[in-house]
Order: C-alpha cells, then sequence, then structure tokens
C-alpha cells in the first residue's frame, strides 16, 4: 500500500526499519463514501448544534429583511446584500434533530427545542439512555443532541435532470 512504500522510503533514507513502523501505525485509514456523508451531515454536541440554528436563524431573518426592502424598493437594481448574508446564506438547515430525554440538567437542552420551533424543524426525543446508546455508535461517551443536515451538493441518484 501507499503507506508501506512511504515508510519503506523513510526507513531506507534512514536505515531505521523503526520510522517504518510508526509511519504504518500513524497513518489514518482512508475513509468511504457513506463515512464522509456521515461526517458532512450529522453533527453532533449542543456547541455545534446550537451554532448551526443560530445561523439559521441569522440567515432567514436576513432574508426577511431582504424580501421586505425588495418589496418597498421600485427598482430591484437597487438592492444590496451584505457580506454576512451571502455567507449565511450558505448554512444549511437541519432536517431533523434528536434530543436525548437523559440529558441533566434538562435546561442544557431547552433553547434548542426553542430554535428547533422557530425554524420548523422536527424534534425527535429520543427515551431511557439514549444519550449513552448514541454515544456508542457515534464513538463517544454520550450525545445529548444530534441533527441531520440536507444534502447539499450531492445529487439523488433517483433525480432527473
Amino acid at each position: 500500500s501507499e503507506v508501506e512504500k512511504i515508510g519503506s522510503k523513510l526507513a531506507s533514507k534512514k536505515n531505521d526499519s523503526q520510522t517504518a513502523n510508526i509511519v504504518k501505525e500513524t497513518a489514518l485509514p482512508p475513509i468511504t463514501i457513506s463515512e464522509w456523508i456521515v461526517r458532512e451531515r450529522f453533527v453532533v454536541g449542543v456547541n455545534q448544534c446550537t451554532k448551526i440554528l443560530e445561523s439559521a436563524i441569522q440567515r432567514r431573518n436576513e432574508l426577511q429583511i431582504d424580501n421586505s426592502q425588495n418589496s418597498l424598493q421600485k427598482s430591484g437594481n437597487e438592492s444590496r446584500r451584505s457580506a454576512s448574508s451571502i455567507n449565511t446564506r450558505l448554512s444549511p438547515v437541519p432536517t431533523l434533530i434528536l434530543l436525548s430525554r437523559d440529558v441533566r440538567p434538562a435546561t442544557i437542552l431547552a433553547h434548542i427545542s426553542i430554535y428547533a420551533h422557530i425554524l420548523k424543524i422536527p424534534v425527535a426525543i429520543l427515551p431511557g439512555k439514549s444519550s449513552v446508546d448514541l454515544g456508542k455508535v457515534v464513538g463517544i461517551r454520550s450525545v445529548a443532541v444530534a441533527m441531520f443536515l440536507p444534502s447539499f451538493g450531492i445529487k439523488d441518484l433517483s433525480e432527473k435532470e
């Protein structure tokens, strides 16, 4: 493999087989397409999810302001958009939010459900010890909140051009 080639080149330059073993052990395995999609579309953690929801609310508010300004203007050529407005347009709106019921104190997640209500995003409240179970699936200790993002740039195979 490519990792073994790099390791053997380093070992031959330094005459050290230990270097080749270090390169083999520290090299990251290639990820599959499905793993990449999950990493891009599945967000875990209160802070990360809050950032995404706040940017979606900001984008929604800016779009409402832009629409109201455009309706008041007689000419569409005079409309201006700020750089922050353009940047927030690129932020995705989640399609589903998962909340774990066993998180204590529950106030840690209170704002998530409020943001979801404002943005009209469905929320699934997971029963029992779901934070630990979901954490095992993701590979961390526990998950209080997770969300799914839409697939921008990935065409559905059933979609016709």
